[in-house]
């Protein structure tokens, strides 16, 4: 037992946090490396090692860690997650590689679904790009190559549409800023079309006044705004404002396509306050909302 004399400091919350995954590095050794490590320490110490062995696996795997000298350890024993789907399809795309990106998102598709695939692997490609484009390690050039390579994939893996649940509802997506927002409602725009609903995706090469007059002309039941942060978010929130005056009785939603963390959730507040009905993180939560609102909203009825 550990006594805390009047002296030491409170632990804040971080401290509790790291405590609490420092107990978890035992995650972080692969189970290879526990058997073996078991079949040693029995070896060398019988029924005691066989005891101690994953407590004495787990030690070498932190100072393998932490310590530069040991670092073959974690090499050795660790269990580092591979590299990601997402970040090989970024790869893949700056590579130029389209046969490469689109079984990247193929065998994502057929392990999960297409708006998991989309979700966990093009998004934060997406992301990727656009992070790296911000900060100067990509091209203007590289970046253009890498979004025309997308459009191409998503393009050939789109599957026919389903039965439309509404005769004539439109729905409208626009991006908030740039040609990323635009791949994203795509994206947003191909899971709905399986769901019986057809979106209709805008340029993001229009103006904010075209746009804007394309969704006043429309007037439709439902307004989506794509955006990727973060230099898009401020563009969303502009947008929102200006569509929530020209139409007051829509519901716009908007796509934030970034994780559900805390930087979300102040986000979502701001955006709530300039005009927005909901905000969302991923494809998913997105695409479930607007089938929910669809159902329940009547068809525009058509002029005579």
């Amino acid at each position: 037992m550990i006594w805390l004399s009047p002296n030491q400091p409170v632990k804040t919350d971080g401290d509790y946090q790291r405590q609490k995954n420092s107990f978890k590095q035992k995650e972080q050794v692969s189970q290879r490396a526990d058997i073996v490590s078991a079949l040693f320490w029995t070896w060398l110490w019988g029924g005691i090692g066989l005891v101690l062995a994953t407590p004495l696996t787990v030690c070498l795997a932190v100072a393998g860690k932490y310590l530069p000298a040991l670092a073959f350890l974690d090499l050795l024993i660790g269990d580092k997650p591979s590299i990601s789907p997402s970040d090989r399809l970024y790869q893949r795309l700056l590579a130029l590689n389209e046969d490469e990106a689109s079984d990247i998102i193929e065998i994502h598709t057929r392990e999960t679904s297409v708006t998991a695939a989309y979700d966990e692997v093009v998004l934060p490609a997406l992301r990727n790009i656009e992070a790296d484009f911000r900060a100067d390690v990509l091209s203007d050039t590289a970046r253009t190559e890498a979004f025309q390579i997308l459009r191409q994939i998503l393009t050939d893996l789109a599957l026919p549409p389903a039965e439309p649940l509404t005769p004539s509802a439109p729905i409208l997506c626009i991006p908030a800023s740039h040609e990323g927002d635009e791949i994203a409602a795509v994206l947003l725009a191909q899971v709905l079309a399986q769901s019986g609903i057809t979106a209709t995706v805008l340029s993001s090469t229009l103006l904010v006044a075209e746009s804007i007059e394309q969704a006043a002309a429309l007037s439709p039941p439902i307004v989506c705004i794509s955006s990727l942060p973060p230099v898009s978010t401020i563009a969303a929130r502009n947008l929102c404002k200006r569509l929530r005056d020209r139409l007051p009785s829509a519901r716009i939603i908007i796509g934030l396509w970034q994780p559900d963390d805390a930087e979300f959730a102040t986000r979502r507040e701001r955006l709530a306050k300039a005009g927005a009905s909901e905000t969302f993180p991923d494809i998913r939560r997105t695409a479930a909302d607007i089938v929910a609102y669809a159902n329940c909203t009547p068809p525009t009825p058509s002029a005579d």
